[in-house]
């Protein structure tokens, strides 16, 4: 019975078990020198990852949030030292009419539910969502696989 239970928990480290996470391949984001997130609403989501097919960063927060409260100076600070443009979605701006653009554009990350939990950040490349990060993990994939035109 030890000799099964060793070979099941093994096994997979023998067969190879591959992480299924980010592949590691750097995002692109376009110069910014404004040093401040781009404020929009939901319809820029779509016709920059959709439409365009853009390497681009988006983070959905609220003022109130605490969470938030933290997470927006970091990303500003990050703006401003890296001149790489990250779109803001204040949860305010959405809405029932233009919640279809966060859907359509996040397809398979993206279902918006009353009292959802924000910050919430998606990361584009070449038009699709290739990670979605809350507060703990946001900074630590922005510096670790996000870079900007030169």
């Amino acid at each position: 019975m030890k000799r099964l239970l060793t070979a099941v928990f093994i096994l997979p480290f023998l067969l190879g078990c591959k992480d299924k996470g980010y592949t590691g391949r750097k995002i692109t984001l376009e110069k910014d020198e404004s040093g401040k997130l781009t404020e929009v609403d939901p319809s820029v989501m779509y016709d920059v990852v959709v439409t365009n097919e853009k390497d681009a960063v988006f983070y959905i927060g609220d003022e109130t949030c605490s969470a938030c409260q933290k997470l927006k100076p970091q990303l500003e600070s990050w703006v401003k030292v890296n001149k790489g443009k990250i779109y803001y979605i204040p949860v305010g701006s959405i809405t029932n009419e233009n919640m279809h653009y966060l859907i359509d554009s996040t397809v398979g990350y993206y279902e918006w539910k009353e009292n959802d939990a924000v910050p919430i950040t998606y990361f584009f490349m070449e038009g699709a969502v290739v990670m979605q990060t809350t507060y703990d993990n946001t900074m630590n994939f922005l510096m670790k696989y996000v870079t900007v035109e030169e």
